[in-house]
């Protein structure tokens, strides 16, 4: 069975518009910001994505905590 990655295809294909999407959202009010849930049903409808709302929220999860240390210089996911 070949299996990606967990993440691995929000990382390489939606990881900029999620970014941009959640780095928008903290110049908004803290009840107008998006949700994992509402990021997913973007992706899907905007961009066509084949994505479990799981590995989007696993995603979402990383990149917030990184949001919240944005001194660290840490990225969302870890990765470069």
């Amino acid at each position: 069975m070949n299996r990606r990655a967990a993440g691995s295809s929000v990382k390489s294909s939606y990881a900029a518009t999620i970014r941009a999407w959640l780095t928008e959202d903290q110049e908004a009010p803290r009840k107008q910001r998006h949700t994992a849930r509402r990021i997913w049903e973007r992706l899907i409808d905007e961009q066509g994505a084949d994505v479990a709302e799981s590995t989007v929220r696993r995603y979402v999860r990383a990149c917030a905590a990184s949001y919240t240390s944005i001194t660290s210089g840490s990225r969302c996911g870890g990765g470069p």
